[in-house]
């Protein structure tokens, strides 16, 4: 686990914010997948550093109050936030990842924290694979 006096931000800069983005990255169904957390990623060249951006995407469907929705985005976005320096893309990529929350209760923290953690983990394997 991180320790607490390390910083961690998550600035504006890393969210995905653009509904057309979001649109594509889903629609491109490219995913990995540990529940109760599904990402889905699409991946553009920039001739700038790697960077990713992420959004976060609960169902109003299984979440029918506001208070709960957000309250799992919030979770989403701890986890992210924490362990997101465990994944760095190739330079010259752009990654975009939507997480999608695909469980039917409110999640413990430390069940979000792991699925994220093999979530990154899959990612890392996918962008930087280990040459031998």
């Amino acid at each position: 686990m991180p320790t607490a006096a390390a910083k961690y931000p998550f600035p504006k800069a890393r969210r995905l914010k653009s509904s057309l983005l979001i649109k594509e990255t889903v629609q491109q169904r490219k995913s990995v997948f540990c529940f109760p957390i599904k990402c889905f990623y699409s991946v553009r060249e920039t001739t700038g550093d790697a960077t990713s951006n992420v959004a976060f995407l609960v169902s109003k469907k299984r979440f029918a109050h506001a208070v709960d929705r957000n309250r799992v985005k919030r979770l989403l976005r701890e986890s992210y936030r924490l362990h997101c320096q465990e994944f760095t893309p190739t330079s010259g990529l752009t990654v975009s990842l939507c997480w999608m929350f695909v469980g039917e209760t409110l999640p413990a923290f430390p069940q979000v924290e792991e699925a994220a953690r093999k979530i990154f983990a899959d990612l890392q394997s996918i962008f930087n694979p280990v040459q031998q």
